[in-house]
């Protein structure tokens, strides 16, 4: 069984121009000093989903669909990714509320397409 989690991306427009940045300077320097500098785009987020095993280990991050349908002009709220998550795998969330406060959880789907919190 599949679920579908919803998370807002606030604060989608800094990371874009930090992913920006971040192409720039890997084009002026080597990719590993550039990434042992500034560390990877993806690292930045506030929000993600990744898979994870048993011992919350990373195994894969999983990739969303945005959807900009209810963005302000800048895009720092009302961005939402949707991500596809499957029963028989164990997630970390992290999923911002406000500016201030990001929740972060482990979760599962259950048989019956049902997220639960861990």
């Amino acid at each position: 069984m599949k679920a579908s989690l919803k998370i807002e991306a606030i604060g989608h427009d800094e990371v874009q121009k930090a992913s920006l940045c971040y192409g720039i300077v890997s084009e002026a320097i080597s990719q590993g000093v550039s990434k042992a500098i500034f560390g990877h785009p993806m690292h930045l987020a506030r929000w993600g989903v990744k898979e994870v095993d048993v011992k919350g280990r990373l195994v894969k991050w999983v990739r969303g669909r945005t959807d900009y349908s209810e963005a302000n002009s800048q895009g720092s709220r009302g961005v939402f990714i949707y991500y596809i998550l499957e029963s028989g795998h164990r997630y970390y969330v992290k999923s911002p509320q406000s500016w201030g406060t990001i929740d972060e959880y482990y979760c599962h789907v259950t048989s019956d397409g049902s997220i639960e919190h861990e």
